[in-house]
């Protein structure tokens, strides 16, 4: 194995070399050739019983070598420096590990197709993205650069890093920030009667009010007023809709909510995580 630079910016991509993880791998090889970055492919495979090694273990390790060349090949190939990890345990824990180890900028993965969410996912990239603290890139396909990104963020998110972990993945690609915003008490005017220029009058406050808000979250972040797209709803049905209207863009959104030693995500990200057609970049 050649030498690790480890001053070179590393991107590190899991693989179970199914379909979805090739796809990945594509995805993961065009950042770090766009980056100059070396590329870090990651196999995890289970502990066997002890019974079962000598049956299982040999024939499996002959195959995942010749595996892990193949991809290296590839990677060299187009130019970009690459390693292999082929480390026992599980998917979670090595590439979560990797993560520290190599100081990774980005921690790519496939995402299983269109599905509720699930073990891998759970797995995969929430926990990555949660406890190992690394942006984890969702991917669903790589036949197409992305057009634009599209930073999901309300009053609590961290812009900072967001367009950092952003500007990791889709170098040089336009960037919005997208803000659902609701009428909290809306339903309560309408309720009491309130007449309708007075409900209209709230409404638009309650816009002024989110867009004063976010602005104001921009400029701290550098980033300017024309970047901001404001949709009224509720973020999970806005979110879908954008995704279902947007072709090639990247999604990025943050954890949310996190549950103790669990580390699950938050509603809202979990939703566009298990749905959305688009990749998605966890922060």
């Amino acid at each position: 194995m050649r030498p690790r630079d480890r001053s070179r910016e590393a991107i590190i991509v899991g693989t179970d070399f199914s379909r979805c993880a090739d796809i990945a791998f594509d995805r993961a090889l065009q950042i770090a050739r766009a980056r100059a970055a070396a590329l870090h492919v990651v196999h995890a495979h289970p502990r066997l019983p002890r019974a079962l090694v000598d049956m299982i273990r040999g024939r499996d390790e002959v195959a995942e070598r010749k595996a892990l060349a193949a991809l290296l090949r590839r990677a060299r190939a187009a130019k970009v420096a690459a390693h292999a990890h082929n480390v026992q345990g599980t998917a979670t824990g090595v590439l979560r590990a990797k993560a520290r180890d190599l100081h990774a900028s980005l921690v790519v993965v496939g995402a299983r197709g269109r599905t509720v969410p699930d073990a891998f996912i759970g797995s995969t990239a929430e926990r990555v993205a949660a406890t190992a603290r690394v942006p984890a890139l969702l991917v669903r396909s790589a036949h197409h650069g992305y057009r634009e990104v599209l930073i999901a963020a309300d009053e609590e998110s961290d812009l900072t890093l967001m367009r950092k972990a952003a500007e990791t993945t889709a170098p040089g690609v336009e960037i919005s920030i997208l803000h659902a915003y609701q009428d909290p008490f809306e339903p309560t005017l309408l309720l009491h009667g309130v007449p309708a220029p007075q409900v209209a009058k709230y409404r638009k406050e309650t816009r002024q009010h989110a867009r004063e808000s976010m602005l104001t979250r921009l400029a701290d972040a550098g980033f300017d007023p024309s970047q901001l797209v404001l949709r009224h709803g509720d973020a999970r049905r806005v979110l879908l809709r954008e995704d279902q209207h947007r072709r090639h863009t990247l999604f990025v959104i943050d954890r949310g909510e996190s549950e103790l030693e669990h580390v699950l995500l938050g509603s809202v990200t979990r939703l566009l995580v298990a749905h959305a057609s688009s990749d998605v970049l966890i922060t």
